[in-house]
Formats: C-alpha cells, structure tokens, sequence
C-alpha cells in the first residue's frame, strides 16, 4: 500500500482521528522552542488504533506548509518501534498554525490557558 492510500484510507474511515492527531501536532509545535520529535508526541485524543494518524498529520502538515523538517534525524526513543529513524520537525509558518487551529476550533495550550483547565 502506498503512502497516499493509507492517507486516503484514514480520511475516508477515520477522519476524526487524523484531525485529532493534526491538531495535537500543530499545538505541540507551536508550544516547541527546538526540534519536534514525532515519537515523543502524547495525543491522548487519538485511540490506541490509529497511532499511525500521527505520522499522517505531520505528512498532511508539511505539504500544507505549517511544518517542516530540519534534516536532523535520530533513532525512536519508544522501545516498540524498534529504533527506527524518526526526523526532527519544527514549526514553518506560525500564521498557518494559528488559523488551523482556529478553524478547528482549537486554540493553542499555552501559558495561563494550562492552568484553567
């Protein structure tokens, strides 16, 4: 199966899973100082069966222009993936985030919002 295909597969049957994982990706990256690590992300919205959701958003999220690689890259610190290579991301366009996550009715996790929650 091709990348593409999984993609279109996680949109047509799991939507709200792939916007989940979209939206704790762009909220992780907006609260980031330094490189974004995919294997260190904890999005408790998005169920144990659609972890591969994860690297479907910062797919969708590159080719949107809102994050980027930086060319480092290291092996998965989570013992189930084996060591596997993972890339360092950051944040491209902070403008996009923002109305991302507007649109998703979503606003981002920082400062004095953690606390009231």
């Amino acid at each position: 199966m091709k990348t593409t295909d999984g993609l279109a597969l996680q949109i047509a049957f799991k939507p709200n899973d792939l916007r989940a994982a979209i939206v704790g990706v762009v909220d992780a990256a907006l609260q980031a100082n330094h490189e974004l690590w995919p294997d260190e992300q904890q999005l408790h919205n998005v169920p144990a069966d659609s972890r591969n959701a994860i690297g479907n958003a910062f797919k969708v999220l590159q080719k949107s222009g809102i994050i980027e690689k930086t060319g480092a890259w290291r092996n998965s610190q989570k013992p189930e993936q084996k060591g596997r290579i993972v890339w360092g991301w950051r944040l491209k366009s902070r403008a996009l985030a923002e109305t991302l996550l507007k649109r998703h009715n979503a606003a981002p996790m920082t400062g004095q919002m953690e606390m009231a929650l």
